[in-house]
């Protein structure tokens, strides 16, 4: 078991695995721990085969042989590696990420079940520890979460979301998220990782709406116009609460938190670019956010926290700071969004070769011209 929690704790961020195929994935050790430790499904408690014979041999007084469950240290282990697997799989992309095709290659073979509800119970009854809560809710928002794909475009992303998006599925998906907060005590509902998923949840809802043609948008109840400026709110919450994350732990933040920080600001660079839409007029949103300044901002609160943490505390990548290379790199993304949105005709990385090799998107392997395609081709 001390080895599958060191494994979830390392494979948490094993970002470059999501990306490139040619690096070993500890999370996928770990998920086929789970499953040869047999964490991930029912135990029979206990087993038998009739239920009458057993109830017969239990009243003559003989003692019918039970086999134990997990320990709460499996219980916890295996919640903590399903939530990380889902919220880095194909499966449910499309609720943190744009294109599985543009930022993941891997999908998780984790589903929720019964055993996994069960552990949330009994977890929750005993609260050993308290991180236990908060897991446990991590897991249900990422339930809610995964719902999302019935929602989504449809696979052949023509801007047609006649059958995939409308707006019953919107109202229920957000009831259903804003019950969820509601019942959550106020030091949870306030938690940096609640919030940040809550919000990432808001921004791919109301996603659709940027890619359907305005003639294909068929329900009144929802404007397309309310669809797109909800998600450019939620998208702006999302990256002005991330700032609100204390610095003692942003070094320990998992690969699905900065993951929801670069689609909220890709969202907003998208929106703000789009013109000659009669649903959506980009110099009205220009006046909610100076997108420059909150990405000087942004780095600004990487730079902090790369100077709070001790050297022990540190991660390391490539012989730096992880948390100064954030901030280096969304130094370039402050460039990069100049030029974009002044409407050049960018690929930076041709302009000088002091930037080829600058990678600017929060530990993703690519550079300046990364997020031009991610832009121009995310759905």
């Amino acid at each position: 078991m001390g080895t599958s929690q060191m494994l979830i704790d390392t494979s948490r961020r094993d970002f470059r695995h999501f990306i490139d195929g040619l690096h070993t994935s500890l999370m996928q050790l770990a998920v086929g721990l789970i499953s040869e430790m047999k964490l991930d499904r029912c135990t029979q408690l206990p087993k038998r085969l009739i239920n009458s014979i057993v109830e017969d041999v239990e009243m003559l007084g003989f003692e019918v042989p039970v086999q134990e469950g997990p320990l709460n240290v499996g219980r916890r282990t295996a919640l903590g590696i399903f939530y990380i697997a889902t919220s880095c799989s194909n499966s449910n992309h499309v609720v943190v990420y744009t294109r599985a095709s543009l930022l993941l290659s891997k999908s998780s073979c984790m589903r929720y079940n019964e055993t996994f509800e069960r552990f949330c119970q009994v977890l929750l009854h005993d609260r050993e520890y308290p991180t236990d809560t908060l897991l446990v809710q991590l897991v249900k928002i990422q339930i809610i979460a995964s719902k999302l794909i019935t929602a989504y475009t449809n696979a052949a992303g023509d801007g047609v979301y006649e059958q995939s998006f409308h707006s019953m599925t919107v109202s229920l998906i957000r009831k259903e998220l804003d019950d969820f907060t509601s019942q959550l005590p106020p030091e949870l509902a306030s938690n940096h990782l609640i919030r940040s998923h809550k919000q990432a949840i808001l921004v791919r809802l109301y996603e659709p709406a940027i890619h359907s043609e305005p003639q294909n948008w068929p329900y009144a109840s929802l404007s397309r116009t309310e669809g797109i400026w909800n998600c450019f709110q939620n998208a702006i919450t999302l990256c002005f609460s991330f700032m609100e994350t204390p610095h003692d732990v942003i070094s320990c933040l998992t690969f699905p938190y900065t993951a929801h920080l670069t689609m909220g600001l890709i969202k907003m660079i998208k929106l703000l670019r789009i013109t000659g839409d009669r649903d959506w007029d980009a110099r009205v949103a220009e006046k909610e956010v100076n997108i420059e300044d909150l990405i000087q901002r942004l780095s600004d609160f990487f730079r902090a926290g790369s100077l709070v943490m001790g050297p022990r505390r540190r991660i390391i990548d490539q012989s730096q700071d992880i948390l100064a290379q954030y901030a280096d790199r969304l130094g370039m993304l402050k460039i990069w969004c100049s030029l974009y949105l002044s409407g050049n005709a960018i690929n930076p990385v041709g302009s000088g070769e002091q930037m080829a090799d600058s990678n600017i998107n929060f530990g993703l392997e690519g550079n300046l011209a990364f997020w031009q395609m991610f832009v121009d081709g995310s759905s």
